[in-house]
């Protein structure tokens, strides 16, 4: 299995704000690609790596409307 830093980078890379504006199912599309092309350990990983993501985003996002909307670090 790869090391969970190179599913992290790809995301990120994915996600990058250079790939300019575009829809949620492009990225979604690019992310699954990457994904088809993993062997089975390494798209548990990258799974993690998604799931972990979302939750985080989930987090502060949460955090956010608690606070009033004010930033969240």
């Amino acid at each position: 299995m790869r090391d969970l830093h190179s599913h992290i980078e790809e995301i990120a890379e994915t996600l990058a704000p250079e790939h300019g504006p575009e829809s949620p199912s492009e990225a979604v599309k690019r992310l699954l690609d990457y994904y088809e092309r993993l062997d089975h350990p390494d798209r548990y990983g990258f799974v993690a790596v998604l799931l972990y993501e979302m939750v985080v985003l989930r987090v502060r996002d949460r955090a956010q409307q608690l606070s009033g909307g004010a930033a969240c670090g």
